[in-house]
Order: C-alpha cells, then structure tokens, then sequence
C-alpha cells in the first residue's frame, strides 16, 4: 500500500451516514452492533499498528483519525445486509461483532466496500491494510484459546475473499501467502471431520435447558458452515483464477448445514424443529447419493445445495485431473513394456499410447462422467426452479450458481483468457502462458470446443446468457459475481468468434485451411444447411431463433443445443442481435463491460476486467470482428 492509500483513512471526514448509503440498516431504530469497548479497542490497535509502529514493513500512517463509533456500526450493518446472505456464516443471534476485535475489523472492512461514495472507497485500502498488521501478529497470540482460534480464522477467511475478489496485486500474493495457514489452521480446529457433526439428537435436546442446546448448536453449526466454506473458497479460487486447490483430495465429512434449523427465530421454534427434523447427510454421501441415484434431501436448503454442486465440481476436477495423467490409459501387465526403438513396430503400445493423446473431451470415461455431472446439476436446477415459481419468478442465489456450473464444467475459460490477452496484449497475471506456443494451442483447444463439442459449447452459451439474464434483474453483490460475468462474456465471445468464422484453422497455421478441408467444410455446411432447415426434434418444429438472454421453455434449449447452428437458428442476447454474426464478438464485450460495470462496484477486481474487455473491444473492431 502507498502512502496516499495509507493516509486516506486519517484524512476522513464527518458526514451524514442517511445522505451517503441508503440502507434500511440505517433506520434510527435499529440497534448498535458494536459496543464502546470493542470501538476503545479498535482504536488502541489503530495506534499501535499504524502510527506508533513504523519500519520497512509497516509504513507510519500520518494522522491519527479513526473512523466514529457510528461510522464502523453502519459499515458492520452492510456486512450483515449486503455480504452475509451470499455467505451466510454468522448466525442472526450470535453475530460475534464484539467477540474479537480483528474480526470486528474482518467485518468493517468488507462493509465499507458497499458503500457508494468517494469518502468511503477511500477508506477500504487502508482498512484492509490495518486488518492485514493485525492478523500478522495476532497469529501467535491466539493459540491457546480455542475459541480465539476460530474468531481468528474467521476473520483470516473474510480477509483472503477481500484480497482475492477486492484487492490489488500486492493484496493477492498475500492471499497466496496465507492460503496454507487458513488451510492448516481449519484442519487443526478439526473443521473438516466428523467431529463438527451434531453430536445429539432431538431427545437430548428435549430433556435439556433448550436455550443452552441451541446455543450449543448454533457454535457447531458456525464451525460446520466456516468449514465448508473455506472448503468451497479453495474450490472458487481454482476455477475463478486458475490457482490450483490445496485440498483438491479432501472433502469435508461434517454434516452439510441446515438452514431452516439456521434461521430459526429463538430456541421454542428451533427446538420444535429440530425434534422432527432429520439431519443432514455429509458431503461425501450427498455426493454419493446424486450421482448414483439421482436423489437430494429435500430440506437441504440453499447453502447446503450450492456446497452440493461444489462437490460435484470436485469429483469432475479429480476425474479431470486424472485423465490428464501420461498414464491415465495404461493398464500395467506382467508382460515387460517394449523399448522406445520397438514402440513402433507394436501395434498393442502404440495403441495403447493412442488413448494418451486423445482429446479430453471426446474420451469415453470422461465424457461419460461429466454427463453425469451434468445430469446432477439438472437435479438441483430443478429442485430450484420450483422455489423460484413458488417465489413468482424471484430468482434466489442459487440460480446463479447453477447457471454458472455449466462454464465451471464445459468451457475451456484458460485457454479463452490467454486468447483474449494474447490479442490486448497484456498478459497480466499469466504472462508467461502467453507465448506464441501456448497462445497457439489455446486456439485448438477453443476451436475443438466451438465445433467438435459444439452441443456443450451451445448449452454453455445459452446459460451464459441466463447468467447475464439473473444478474441484470436479481444481483445480490456477491463477492463472484464480477467473476461470473467476466468468465459468461469470455464464454459468448469465443463461441460467437470461432462460430462466425466462415474458415476453420487448419492444425499448421491458425486462421487458415487447406484445400481438403475447404472442400470438406464446404459440403459439411451445404449439408447442414439443407438437412436443418426444416428440422424437427422430438416433434418440435424449427423455431429460427431464440433469446439467450431471456427465459425459455425446456423444448426450445434442448432444440439449440441439439441443433442451434448458424444454418439453422438465430441466437440473439438483448444489446447484440444474433451472435452468429460476424460483428457480434465485440458486441459480446461491449454488453459484458456494460453489466460488468453494473454489478461490481463493491469488489474492485472489475477494473482489471474492465480494461481487458476495453482493449479487446476495440481490438475486434479494428479486424471488423
């Protein structure tokens, strides 16, 4: 952090807190989360870390203002208001705003990232900062109390989705940095294992003070929704950034989190339920259950369902990973293996290794298995389309989610980065992907994609546009929405560029064809044409085009998907037209800028977003693209 960063908190100045954030939070009525004391010891630790201490490592803030009491109770209510219902992690009743002061803080410095105002923005840098010296040395003071332990990670967890989603690139390697201690440190409070399973039944709870049981249950159930939710984070943070997952072999074993138990309103109505409810399955076993019998516990809820669908991720993931192995199709024999200089002339290896080399896609297991998978999200897509007709077409969460998992599962998004940067030049993050080697085998993958797995690069399409659909009319913030609509506008331009091509790249130069596959193309599409024009599925007669972007019925995205090519259907998003047309890769980018811009005012990795569709915008204009 510079110093104009550091000394924007000090230089703050009192306003009207009704005039700066409109929230219902603010209403006069509502109580003060934090108390006196937890204010006295924020402000203590202010002037101990950042203006008493100065060295290399922690710059001297110039001026010593903080902001009021009131001030950090309104940024504690847009925690609670805006942040909370996309990762509810902390209970209604037992808020632990004045448990631990770095957690208090953990809580402020998200909030203030929802404010809409330049006196506000200013303060997030400098809050983060205070919040980064202060977990740095409270990492050795809070070993001995257990319960310190967890406001500590609690307040790690909320700190490594600000660097990774808000902060800059210093703020990102220091996620990095403490990736491994969020890491190590859930698994030593035994987040992961059965040991956060409920431990009683609705008898015990029947015979004992109900008040103290919920309490007791409530602590459990934060350790099970913390644990999950580090979990889920290592998963988002593997499929959002490309950065490998360090639990890419565990799974949590705790009992999955119940909402309706969660949100109950004081221990009678709790205590009521929980004599008749029926608890959670863990993870491993919901996972187990959908894929083979295609069967969810009712009563799961949505955060038990969204960490559902990060378990099916998983099993993908580690099927993915290894089917990429060298000898993912070698079956060892008692037979020696022949040498090098023999491979050639033995029609069993070289068969054998043929399997190797073979696109991951179109092998057999593989394709099998993510089937499946996807056929586990359709069960939860489901289950959620119910809730949203009982809700009158309110789109909750979990749509988003489940919409999303279709570009988590079928889209090849870092090989489309390096795409896209290879063309801005600018690298950022993955310069050293974008050489022209790589930048060269990016392209196959993508055009493999486009037209070899063209039915799953057309149902990414079409929930891409439900993605651009649900966040136009129901964003909640979250902290992965810019991460989502970025990804979705990678997702639409490349299919639409590497569709409207009227040329495919042949194997030796990108761009160009050879004769035979000119000759080969051109029947290919003669074909299609005259096959597809009247085509009818399942008795369904040709429509000609559909709105990706707009709800559709179930016949008509299985129609695109089986058969939506540029012959046959129109496939239009609101502000584009047809994305087959040739003009539409920059439309595609200019539409995703604009709900970019539109939904991430509160998590400031936009504007490296934003400049990367900037710059390819008026790259794909000046080609004509």
């Amino acid at each position: 952090m510079n110093r104009s960063e550091a000394t924007a908190l000090q230089q703050f100045s009192p306003c009207d807190l009704h005039d700066l954030v409109p929230s219902a939070s603010l209403d006069k009525e509502t109580p003060e989360l934090i108390l006196p004391v937890t204010y006295e010891i924020l402000v203590q630790e202010f002037q101990n870390l950042c203006i008493n201490r100065g060295d290399k490592d922690h710059e001297t803030f110039k001026k010593e203002h903080f902001p009021s009491i009131s001030q950090v109770d309104m940024l504690l209510h847009l925690f609670y208001d805006r942040f909370i219902p996309a990762l509810p992690i902390s209970h209604h009743i037992t808020r632990n705003v004045n448990e631990f002061w770095l957690l208090t803080l953990a809580m402020a410095a998200i909030g203030c990232q929802y404010t809409r105002t330049q006196e506000f923005e200013s303060m997030v840098a400098p809050l983060h900062e205070f919040l980064r010296r202060g977990l740095q040395r409270e990492m050795d003071l809070s070993q001995d109390d257990p319960q310190a332990q967890i406001h500590y990670l609690k307040a790690l967890f909320l700190s490594q989705i600000s660097y990774f989603y808000h902060g800059d690139m210093t703020m990102r390697r220091q996620a990095l940095i403490h990736r491994g201690l969020l890491v190590q440190l859930a698994e030593t409070l035994g987040l992961f294992t059965a040991e956060t399973r409920q431990a009683h039944d609705g008898s015990d709870a029947a015979e004992n003070n109900a008040h103290s049981q919920w309490q007791q249950w409530i602590l459990l159930e934060t350790k099970r929704r913390l644990g999950y939710s580090i979990w889920m984070l290592d998963l988002m943070v593997f499929y959002h950034f490309d950065i490998p997952p360090l639990m890419s072999h565990r799974v949590p074993e705790a009992d999955l989190p119940h909402d309706g138990l969660w949100t109950a309103p004081n221990e009678h109505e709790w205590l009521e339920l929980f004599e008749r409810t029926r608890r959670n399955p863990p993870l491993p076993n919901a996972i187990k259950s959908i894929f083979l019998r295609k069967k969810v516990k009712p009563d799961l809820g949505e955060f038990g369902r969204i960490l559902l669908l990060h378990g099916i991720y998983h099993e993908i993931f580690q099927v993915k990973a290894y089917f990429q192995r060298p000898l993912s199709n070698w079956i060892p024999t008692a037979q020696q293996e022949p040498s090098v200089s023999n491979l050639a002339s033995s029609p069993s290896s070289s068969s054998e290794l043929v399997g190797a080399d073979q696109w991951l896609s179109e092998t057999a297991t593989f394709a099998a298995w993510r089937n499946a998978a996807l056929d586990c999200v359709d069960e939860l897509h489901w289950w959620a389309n119910g809730v949203i007709a009982l809700q009158s077409g309110t789109e909750h969460p979990t749509i988003h989610h489940l919409h999303f998992s279709r570009v988590v599962l079928l889209v090849p998004v870092k090989e489309i980065l390096i795409l896209l940067l290879s063309i801005t030049k600018d690298a950022g993050d993955i310069s050293h992907q974008t050489n022209p080697a790589n930048v060269y085998m990016a392209e196959q993958e993508v055009i493999r994609w486009a037209h070899r797995d063209e039915s799953k690069a057309r149902l990414a399409a079409i929930h891409c546009g439900c993605v651009f659909w649900h966040l136009r009319r129901f964003s909640n913030m979250a902290f992965y929405e810019t991460q989502s609509v970025f990804h979705a506008t990678l997702t639409l331009w490349a299919y639409s560029y590497y569709i409207s091509q009227t040329t495919m790249p042949r194997p030796e130069e990108p761009g160009q064809m050879s004769e035979d596959e000119e000759d080969c193309q051109g029947a290919s599409a003669a074909s299609l044409e005259e096959e597809d024009n009247d085509l009818d599925i399942d008795g369904i007669e040709n429509p000609g085009f559909i709105w990706l972007d707009r709800p559709n019925d179930d016949e008509m995205v299985q129609y695109f998907v089986r058969s939506g090519r540029p012959v046959n259907m129109k496939a239009y998003i609101s502000g584009v037209g047809d994305i087959y047309e040739t003009k539409s890769p920059a439309k595609i980018l200019r539409h995703g800028l604009r709900i970019l811009e539109s939904v991430a005012f509160a998590w400031g990795r936009d504007r490296d977003y934003v400049d990367i569709l900037q710059k390819a915008e008026r790259v794909m204009l000046g080609r004509g693209a």
